[in-house]
């Protein structure tokens, strides 16, 4: 249930951000498109589990498919601003909306990769805390030795 939240959460963010910077980012309606769609999106996993279950590989066929196109077009508002790697992500959008097409005509194989992604991703948030436990220890062992240090002067 934290998952469905988070991407609801996501795209109200994102809308926030659409109407700050619509100013100076010229196709910030593709951002307010992605980012209702996000909120829909958010919305439907929420209160449809079922539903999700089993059109999750095509929902997220077409979510990668349209967050590819939309950050293929906004390439060209930081290149326009003066952003020097902005092909970088012109390719990483073209590659996102081919992949999300693929994913669309093998959906077996989407179900397949939705699963190993997530099974990495929840991995990557234990290793992530494990890393961030021992980073804080060291630096409690770094502030109790200048805490020594300091009191013996």
């Amino acid at each position: 249930m934290r998952v469905y939240s988070r991407r609801r959460r996501y795209g109200v963010s994102k809308l926030i951000f659409t109407f700050k910077t619509q100013a100076f980012l010229p196709n910030s309606g593709t951002r307010a498109l992605s980012a209702i769609l996000d909120i829909f999106f958010g919305c439907f996993f929420l209160f449809n589990i079922l539903g999700t279950a089993v059109s999750l590989p095509v929902v997220f066929a077409i979510w990668v498919m349209i967050e590819g196109v939309v950050i293929a077009v906004q390439s060209f508002d930081y290149k326009r601003v003066g952003f020097t790697m902005w092909w970088v992500l012109l390719l990483l959008g073209a590659g996102a909306a081919v992949l999300g097409y693929f994913g669309l005509k093998n959906l077996d194989v989407t179900a397949g990769v939705l699963s190993a992604i997530i099974g990495i991703a929840i991995i990557a948030n234990g290793v992530a805390y494990i890393l961030a436990v021992v980073g804080m220890t060291r630096f409690e062992k770094r502030v109790d030795n200048l805490g020594r240090i300091i009191d013996e002067q």
